[in-house]
């Protein structure tokens, strides 16, 4: 579980947002430059090998990006290679990469928490 102050400092930083159906939410070939939380509707992740996947309301999309602001610099980041668009009209918490740079600057331990549940997320829905 995440501690109480990684909570904290994640909802300071959360930018509500509407996208329209058909609305193309995160670029293909751009850098990672926010995380999406879906609150309602839903989107689907298009990647190069054209496979799609959908998430929907409770699902996140963005995992990597706390560990790229950790580990590259902005003008080392490599672009994605997959899209998000909007199926359905969606309403979104969103944290971006400069907010998640601000969350960095805080004591080291709360980010690294901050990581440490990215990762085992990213473990734990592979297995």
């Amino acid at each position: 579980d995440m501690d109480e102050g990684v909570l904290v400092e994640i909802s300071r930083n959360l930018h509500p947002e509407k996208y329209t159906r058909g609305q193309i939410i995160i670029e293909k070939d751009k850098t990672l430059e926010k995380m999406l939380f879906i609150a309602h509707g839903r989107v689907t992740i298009k990647r190069a090998d054209d496979s799609s996947s959908e998430l929907g309301a409770g699902d996140f999309y963005g995992e990597k990006l706390p560990l790229s602001v950790l580990w590259t610099s902005s003008s080392d980041a490599k672009p994605i290679n997959e899209s998000v668009q909007a199926i359905d009209d969606v309403q979104a918490l969103v944290l971006y990469a400069t907010d998640m740079e601000s969350i960095s600057s805080k004591p080291k331990s709360i980010y690294k928490k901050l990581c440490m549940v990215t990762i085992l997320k990213k473990v734990s829905s592979s297995q």
